[in-house]
């Protein structure tokens, strides 16, 4: 909803899907977009005579499925996860196997650009057993499966520029994956909408006029996606099928990052700083410090 120049967003029309042409209006003096990738606000924008943003799209197209399944007795009670990951571009598959309440375990298995798992169990099981360690194989291979085998497709990570918008509508800002939505893999994307959060918590205290307040909003909330957007997409161009443009120096950056992957296997500070960047508590950056590249270069 608009006022009469289309200046202005003062709320939102909603359609009750529970009942027939029940539709209901919410005024507001601010609306924030988070309905995620499939965020209708691009069409809005041109609906209205605004420019849609930017977007960046990289194919990686992922695939994923997951299943639960009962613990035994004779499972090992001290793994608080097991992750096996890709040596890239040879490899294209992973998975992750993690403990869970009432004594179950939940596995995802993954696999890169168009490799993905089996949705039956005896295809999931060999997908599994042909990974490079055995370690998940032989726990879920006599394990009791207590779910369906779930699966869930993700072509592309996608990022809406708004923040090289030159006009946007007052009272309307777009946050979480509305703007930037990357490989789920990495767990990134909750982390990335809370930090996005936090940037409109602190726009907000800054000022009580909402008047243009999606320019620093979007400003800044470029900077928070910055980081895990380099991470995922980092990692997705690894493999040479991934479709997108490369940012410059990502292959020489990659050939460095598969060698702190090897590190992290063999020296606990390297991995705890490697865990850092991956959780977003410190830049990727950090990772080429004085002090972590000697002991990443230097065994």
């Amino acid at each position: 909803m608009t006022s009469p120049d289309q200046k202005l967003i003062i709320g939102v029309r909603a359609n009750k899907r529970s009942r027939e042409n029940n539709i209901e209006f919410l005024e507001a003096d601010l609306v924030v977009d988070a309905t995620g990738r499939g965020s209708g606000t691009p069409k809005w924008l041109e609906g209205l005579g605004y420019s849609r943003p930017p977007e960046t799209e990289v194919k990686a197209r992922i695939g994923y499925v997951t299943c639960e399944y009962r613990r035994l007795e004779k499972d090992p009670d001290r793994i608080y996860a097991e992750m096996i990951s890709p040596a890239a571009p040879a490899e294209k598959h992973v998975a992750f196997l993690f403990p869970i309440e009432n004594d179950r375990w939940i596995m995802t298995a993954s696999g890169y650009v168009g490799d993905h798992p089996p949705t039956d169990e005896a295809g999931l099981l060999e997908f599994v057993r042909s990974l490079p360690s055995p370690a998940i194989y032989n726990i879920v291979r006599d394990a009791e499966p207590l779910t369906e085998i779930i699966t869930y497709k993700y072509p592309a990570s996608l990022r809406r520029h708004y923040e090289k918008l030159k006009r946007f509508p007052e009272g309307l800002l777009v946050i979480g994956d509305a703007v930037a939505s990357f490989n789920p893999v990495y767990g990134q994307g909750m982390t990335s909408a809370a930090m996005q959060t936090r940037v409109l918590h602190e726009v907000l205290q800054q000022t009580r006029n909402l008047h243009e307040l999606w320019k620093p909003f979007f400003k800044q909330t470029a900077k928070v996606v910055d980081m895990p957007w380099q991470l995922a997409v980092g990692e997705d161009f690894r493999y040479p099928e991934t479709e997108g443009r490369k940012p410059l120096f990502m292959d020489m950056i990659n050939a460095y990052v598969e060698k702190v992957h090897k590190a992290t296997q063999r020296d606990p500070v390297v991995y705890a700083q490697f865990l850092r960047v991956v959780s977003l508590m410190a830049t990727p950056m950090s990772l080429m410090s004085p002090r972590i590249m000697r002991r990443v270069l230097i065994p």
